[in-house]
């Protein structure tokens, strides 16, 4: 998908939808994987992989407006992508911005990238 503004992410503020999102923490952060989902009558969010309180009203519900508001709409694909980028680096690169999605990434704080059976 393109950027936040293509026509593809218009939606009514007023209007919360199920779906699937990725957004930041904090600025220049990792974007992490979000979810709005319903359940029967009741609204509830999945924000990096983990399902927050439920309401009826879904701007009430934990962590939904601001999904809905600040999200960019992902395909189901992409958000599984991400989940499974964050399992892997756990295991083989714990330095990886997606396990720290609230520091900022900059460039002069990532790590080198290592190639395994290269030298520098």
């Amino acid at each position: 998908m393109r950027g936040r503004h293509s026509p593809e992410q218009a939606r009514r503020v007023d209007l919360v939808e199920p779906g699937y999102f990725k957004l930041r923490l904090v600025k220049h952060g990792w974007q992490v994987p979000a979810q709005i989902a319903r359940e029967g009558r009741d609204w509830f969010a999945v924000l990096d992989g983990t399902a927050l309180g439920m309401h009826r009203n879904p701007f009430l519900a934990e962590q939904v407006a601001r999904i809905h508001e600040y999200g960019t709409r992902i395909t189901l694909c992409e958000y599984v992508r991400l989940l499974a980028q964050k399992e892997w680096s756990r295991d083989h690169a714990p330095d990886h911005p997606c396990l720290f999605p609230t520091r900022p990434v900059t460039p002069g704080t990532l790590p080198l990238l290592r190639i395994p059976g290269r030298t520098p």
